[in-house]
């Protein structure tokens, strides 16, 4: 949402609620998760087969696997996603001006 429109309200909080899933997580334990977890989750709710319980560096938060922030924490997560090549970004701004 940017900071634009949302700046009156500095604390505010979001919750993800999966409703009428068939799947039921594999524990009634809160999980610490990053939004790359909820591609892989959603799927899962509708019931798709995610082979290993990930996807790209997400997992499914149903399935008993650790997430990237759990298994080695938000700020090494952070510090690896930004080493990403500043040529991939490149290119992919690029891809995406061709493509409009």
């Amino acid at each position: 949402m940017g900071t634009r429109l949302v700046k009156d309200f500095p604390n505010r909080k979001w919750i993800d609620i999966f409703i009428n899933s068939s799947k039921k997580p594999s524990s009634e334990e809160n999980r610490v998760f990053s939004d790359i977890d909820m591609f892989p989750t959603i799927l899962s709710s509708m019931n798709f087969d995610i082979e290993g319980d990930k996807l790209g560096f997400g997992t499914d938060l149903f399935s008993d696997q650790k997430t990237l922030v759990e298994s080695i924490g938000i700020n090494d997560l952070n510090a690896e996603l930004g080493k990403i090549s500043s040529h991939l970004v490149h290119e992919s701004y690029m891809l995406r001006k061709i493509s409009e």
